[in-house]
């Protein structure tokens, strides 16, 4: 018998993976409703996975969504190519489900809700970061529950 993500209380992991910056935020299967968790600053790609993977343990996440750069030509590029590197690094370390998920304008519509906010982007990168990671992992949510 399959069953369906929404039947189970799971916890789910949404990544934007930066060169600088790695965003992260968390979401509840029950809810359906990303939010922001933390940042933290990139390393090696080795050192990158060790971390979020020790968040996800800590955390008890089931599945893990990253951000993959699609350019507006619908190819994935150079950057698209290192995040796609990335996930194969972390499945060769783990058993959890990885996937993917389009991160166009993610990073334009956190700033967007910063801003919003009464916060200002360029002194919130953390922020910015971690709400770009809301924004890609609650994509996902909604195709899932589509």
């Amino acid at each position: 018998m399959a069953y369906h993500i929404k039947e189970f209380h799971l916890k789910i992991l949404g990544v934007d993976y930066g060169e600088r910056r790695i965003g992260l935020a968390i979401a509840d299967s029950i809810l359906g409703i990303a939010f922001p968790k933390q940042s933290i600053n990139s390393s090696s790609p080795i050192a990158n996975s060790h971390a979020i993977l020790a968040i996800a343990e800590a955390e008890k996440i089931f599945e893990i969504v990253i951000g993959l750069p699609i350019s507006l030509d619908g190819k994935i590029h150079q950057q698209g190519k290192i995040v796609e590197d990335f996930c194969d690094l972390l499945r060769q370390q783990t058993t959890m489900r990885i996937h993917t998920m389009d991160e166009s304008y993610s990073s334009a519509e956190a700033k967007e809700f910063l801003i919003s906010s009464g916060m200002s982007p360029s002194k919130n990168r953390d922020q910015l970061n971690a709400a770009a990671a809301a924004i890609i992992l609650q994509r996902w949510l909604d195709t899932e529950s589509s």
